[in-house]
């Protein structure tokens, strides 16, 4: 997963009515999957700015 799809995925998560999110606060059943995908993302992003004193705002 490259940094861009990373960034796409966590934004969609947080702001679809069927992400993460949402799921999460209504304690609803979640796909280990979606879950799993999600945890990737997160990943993809912690070493893209390991190395990084300043995070850009985007």
């Amino acid at each position: 997963m490259i940094i861009q799809e990373a960034k796409k995925l966590i934004h969609k998560e947080y702001e679809s009515d069927d992400g993460l999110d949402a799921l999460f606060r209504m304690s609803a059943d979640i796909k280990e999957e979606q879950v799993a995908l999600f945890l990737q993302a997160l990943q993809c992003l912690e070493e893209h700015y390991a190395s990084k004193h300043v995070i850009e705002k985007s």
